[in-house]
């Protein structure tokens, strides 16, 4: 998943593969791409098109800038870990 937010941190769009935890990061179409996992032929078909539009791509890139900027930096982490820690009733 680092791979992903680095990516993301320069603006870079990114292709993960359905099924696996990158699914839980990248929203397919939204903020990057997705295919099957061992698909060549989808992965060469995301590569292809990333390169064809390339507006498409930076658009895809910047909005994976924001989500990570949003919700993945260390305070943004604590935050959450913070709040689901008081949640969990004393003993």
């Amino acid at each position: 998943g680092i791979a992903y937010l680095d990516a993301w941190r320069y603006g870079k769009p990114v292709i993960g593969c359905r099924d696996t935890c990158a699914e839980s990061v990248i929203q397919d179409q939204v903020d990057g791409r997705l295919v099957e996992f061992g698909n060549l032929d989808q992965l060469a078909g995301a590569i292809t098109d990333l390169l064809d539009d390339p507006v498409r791509a930076q658009a895809l890139g910047n909005r994976g800038r924001l989500k990570g900027s949003d919700r993945y930096t260390w305070s943004a982490v604590s935050d959450r870990a913070e709040a689901f820690v008081q949640r969990i009733p004393a003993a």
